[in-house]
């Protein structure tokens, strides 16, 4: 980034810096990105997530923190005008991905449900 690379590049699957970065929970790097004007609300392309087993298309950072439960990546991307009413291809929006961390106990599955369904759009 010092030396002007892009901070919206995409890789693999059409994948942002920062959804790499919030899929493997890497908190102080997301911040970092944000911080550096990248897009919270970039989406995914059309071919399918070899990490997640999933093909789903239009897939934003906000719904991979979603899925790992990270209640702090949540709370940073919210902050960042991540827009929790947005859709993948399936129209699943970031609240739909809870359920597919089995490591949450049902009080906190529906505290994450509760900030993601509450989430304000983009400022």
């Amino acid at each position: 980034l010092k030396n002007g690379a892009d901070v919206n590049a995409r890789g693999n699957f059409g994948k942002t810096a920062l959804m790499y970065a919030v899929q493997f929970n890497l908190l102080d790097t997301a911040a970092l990105l944000l911080e550096r004007g990248a897009d919270v609300n970039a989406k995914t392309t059309d071919t399918s997530d070899c990490w997640s087993g999933i093909n789903i298309s239009d897939r934003t950072a906000l719904m991979y923190a979603a899925e790992n439960a990270d209640r702090t990546m949540v709370d940073l991307l919210l902050e960042n005008g991540a827009d929790a009413k947005a859709v993948d291809s399936r129209k699943y929006a970031a609240d739909a991905y809870v359920d597919r961390n089995s490591k949450l106990s049902g009080d906190q599955d529906m505290d994450l449900y509760r900030r993601l369904r509450d989430a304000k759009g983009p400022q």
